[in-house]
């Protein structure tokens, strides 16, 4: 979750805003995020990771489709902190840019949502090395 947190925050400094009120506030708070400033807040301290709707609309707040590279640093952020295994979101990066090059964000995130779903969904039908 600290990865994404402090992927934001430096992308909201860089995109000009000096608080995360000043961006949740500008933007048309709950109005756009679709939550409440503490709920963002707690994004962007950390202490939660966002779904892949909101996560969406933050990067589009954040206007990281405009930027390759703050694009692909916001994607490979959020996988970890939603994924928490380097691993498995190390391999659905390299999957996801091999195919998906001209795929914009909101269909990312659903796409990296559906596979974390389904990789949550097979781990939890192995129990000690046993197929259930």
């Amino acid at each position: 979750m600290r990865d994404f947190a402090q992927a934001i925050r430096e992308q909201r400094k860089e995109a000009g805003y000096s608080s995360a009120r000043s961006f949740h506030k500008r933007l048309g708070g709950q109005g756009f995020f679709g939550c409440t400033y503490k709920a963002y807040l707690d994004i962007e301290s950390g202490r939660s990771t966002p779904q892949p709707r909101l996560a969406g609309r933050i990067g589009q707040a954040l206007r990281v489709s405009d930027h390759r590279q703050r694009g692909r640093q916001f994607i490979a952020s959020y996988l970890r902190s939603l994924i928490g295994s380097e691993d498995l979101s190390g391999f659905l990066i390299q999957v996801l840019s091999e195919k998906n090059l001209a795929v914009g964000p909101e269909a990312m995130f659903q796409k990296a949502s559906e596979s974390s779903m389904s990789a949550r969904a097979s781990a939890s039908t192995t129990l000690v090395g046993i197929t259930l």
